[in-house]
């Protein structure tokens, strides 16, 4: 845990989410020409969305645990340099979700599958997210209960930053890979768990295979490595 989570989860603790999310805002807003702002906007929208599931999953009485930043490889393929991070996962009994944190300043747009555009640049956030699904599963596949060909991952983004929002896809893409915020999060958690659903992965297995991996500190310097820094 860094010292910027330390922070925040303290503020949670004493203060509650909503003055955790109004920190977060005022973060957002402060100028700094240097390449560190970028990360640290990241590092803000990964916690908040960490600290807002918590809250959920803890009122609901959801039996479930989070991963952040899980670094992956593929592992049907053992000599590959390939390495992958997940920036946030919700493991539970019936689904484990997969969430892109993309916290990037000024009007956006998302048009086709999942393309977010910015002012200056444009990302391929349904590719990004779908290799992260896939190579997901190859790790976690040996936890399923239930023997099927679905992936029974929930693919999403959690964008959280300055400027509005556009989402002009069709209804088919959004519900493939929803676009969520602090003001839908748990509408959109609501819509998988309202009614009783039947489990799917073992909740412990999980938990001992995503822990293996987390521990593994080699990953995150091959990571590095893979990305060519």
């Amino acid at each position: 845990m860094d010292n910027l989570e330390k922070k925040l989860r303290d503020i949670y603790s004493t203060k509650g989410i909503q003055f955790v999310y109004e920190v977060c805002r005022s973060m957002l807003s402060i100028k700094d020409n240097t390449g560190k702002k970028r990360t640290v906007n990241g590092n803000i929208c990964e916690i908040l969305l960490c600290l807002m599931t918590e809250e959920y999953i803890s009122k609901k009485k959801i039996d479930g645990f989070i991963v952040r930043s899980l670094v992956l490889k593929d592992p049907t393929k053992p000599n590959s340099d390939f390495r992958t991070e997940i920036d946030f996962l919700l493991c539970t009994k019936s689904l484990v979700f997969c969430t892109e944190c993309k916290s990037y300043v000024g009007n956006k747009r998302i048009t086709d599958k999942f393309t977010l555009h910015t002012q200056s640049r444009e990302f391929d956030v349904f590719s990004q997210n779908q290799i992260h699904v896939e190579t997901l599963y190859k790790n976690i596949r040996s936890a399923k209960l239930v023997h099927n060909n679905k992936f029974n991952i929930a693919m999403s983004a959690f964008l959280f930053s300055n400027g509005d929002i556009s989402d002009e896809r069709n209804i088919q893409y959004k519900r493939i890979m929803p676009a969520i915020t602090q003001n839908n999060l748990y509408q959109f958690y609501n819509s998988f768990f309202e009614y009783p659903c039947s489990d799917v992965w073992d909740i412990i297995k999980l938990k001992k295979i995503t822990s293996t991996i987390l521990g593994n500190k080699n990953l995150r310097i091959e990571h590095k490595n893979y990305l060519g820094y």
